[in-house]
């Protein structure tokens, strides 16, 4: 999750009170390998992905991050849906 999605949930702390971020591991401050995603989920059932979108003509597009490629290349992981937000 780039900074901007960061500062975004921090400031409506409420909705993501529950949530883990495994964008990072605990005290670094670059962000994890496919390697490094694909084991810290290890165990953990439902993986929510937020990024600026398809849409966003500013943001990156999530699909070319190596750690959503290795996500959706995961047997272990079934994509239940997808949402966009904000566009029109």
């Amino acid at each position: 999750m780039d900074e901007r999605w960061r500062l975004f949930a921090a400031v409506y702390g409420d909705a993501y009170r529950n949530l883990r971020d495994l964008t990072y591991a605990p005290g670094q401050v670059t962000p994890r390998t496919a390697a490094q995603l694909t084991a810290a989920m290890k165990g953990i059932e439902r993986v929510w992905v937020v990024t600026g979108g398809r849409k966003h003509q500013n943001s990156a597009f999530v699909e070319d991050d190596e750690r959503y490629l290795a996500l959706m290349g995961d047997r272990d992981f079934t994509l239940k849906s997808t949402d966009d937000f904000g566009y029109s």
